[in-house]
């Protein structure tokens, strides 16, 4: 029985790009028919990381020398834990010879399980996210708020760390090192971006803001009806608000005595 000769590089070729306009005209198809978003649970679960990373990296690099503390420490510990291994041989009268190279590939492998969990979690808790909203009927509703949300939190912890080396809030957002796209948000995809609003927080606070979660960062109004909006408290927390609170909200900030003797 004779063999079937390899197939040449033309073949090869070929069925690539056969592939590739398959898979053009399934997703120019679901484009035409609305269908696209049926591909957004696969392509998030596949490429989240990136786009995470992506928006989350330019908001650390000002802050690069924070980062010098924890890594730092993870030198230390390695360096002690091959000194510990190195020792225990010894002691017990090992001919292995412990190197540097060793402990490095162990510690490597440590921060790549300590990262593949946080990751699987990350998955997780996506896929679930996913499947309990409506995700397939507007997409781009929960795409922006979502957006929202993540600037409002990565905002308010630039306002903290702000508090915790000048002593006082910053009077304006632009007084932030971060990343400058972070105080804008688009109210829908497509549109051009507003200001995030910043309400700057009691320097002092009085015995009647006790127990009281202040709103300090509001989004635009978002959606293409723009009846929802994004707001940051003062726990960190960060809410998706029907835009008829927005005046009950204002009047808390205000006055908060108000939702103290609610």
């Amino acid at each position: 029985m004779s063999e079937e000769p390899p197939p040449t590089k033309a073949q090869i070729w070929s069925e690539r790009l056969y592939a590739t306009i398959a898979i053009s005209l399934v997703v120019m198809f679901a484009a035409c028919t609305g269908l696209l978003t049926l591909l957004e649970l696969p392509l998030r679960l596949a490429f989240g990381g990136i786009w995470h990373f992506a928006q989350a990296i330019p908001g650390l690099l000002p802050q690069w020398h924070k980062l010098l503390l924890p890594l730092g420490c993870l030198m230390l510990a390695t360096w002690l834990v091959h000194r510990f291994i190195r020792w225990a041989l010894a002691a017990k009268g090992s001919t292995i010879d412990w190197r540097a190279r060793q402990t490095l590939s162990a510690t490597l492998l440590v921060l790549l399980g300590s990262a593949a969990a946080i990751a699987l979690s990350g998955v997780v808790h996506q896929a679930i996210w996913l499947a309990d909203a409506p995700w397939w009927r507007n997409s781009g509703r929960f795409a922006v708020r979502s957006d929202a949300m993540n600037k409002i939190k990565q905002l308010h912890l630039a306002i903290l760390d702000f508090e915790n080396e000048h002593g006082r809030y910053p009077d304006s957002l632009a007084e932030l090192k971060t990343n400058p796209k972070l105080l804008y948000q688009s109210p829908d995809e497509g549109e051009p971006s507003e200001p995030i609003i910043y309400l700057k927080p009691r320097e002092a606070p009085t015995e009647t803001d006790d127990d009281v979660d202040s709103a300090i960062l509001v989004s635009p109004l978002l959606g293409t009806d723009r009846k929802w909006v994004v707001v940051g408290f003062t726990s960190g927390a960060a809410r998706s608000l029907p835009h008829q609170q927005l005046p009950e909200i204002f009047e808390t900030r205000l006055n908060p005595a108000s939702k103290r003797h609610e």
